[in-house]
């Protein structure tokens, strides 16, 4: 449900359900549903604009496993605008998403030859 209000392969979009669906299945511990929830918070997509709780949800997504937050963390941390610049934490997210398999965080190390 969440994916097609979500503008999935119907193309229906309607942003609040969508925020809606995918809050239920986050809080029921899916991991994709959080980050989205996470992205939907800090956007202001379908629900008011929240960027502290948004990045909330998506270290929990991170820290569960799911690489996507992981790599969206990597750089939230290296850029500096929602999170304080830490490029520490920069290096160890990449690290933790190419270790969950996350093809742009291994071809990033792969770059930089880690």
């Amino acid at each position: 449900m969440a994916k097609i209000y979500a503008g999935g392969a119907t193309g229906y979009d309607d942003p609040e359900e969508a925020f809606h669906w995918n809050l239920r299945a986050a809080n029921l511990g899916f991991l994709e549903p959080k980050g989205y929830v996470g992205i939907a918070l800090i956007e202001g997509r379908g629900v008011g604009k929240d960027e502290e709780e948004g990045i909330q949800w998506i270290k929990e997504a991170a820290e569960e496993g799911y690489a996507d937050a992981q790599l969206f963390l990597s750089t939230v941390f290296a850029n500096g605008e929602l999170l304080p610049k830490d490029l520490d934490e920069s290096v160890r997210w990449l690290e933790e998403a190419a270790e969950s398999g996350h093809p742009v965080a291994i071809d990033i190390l792969n770059a930089f030859g880690d």
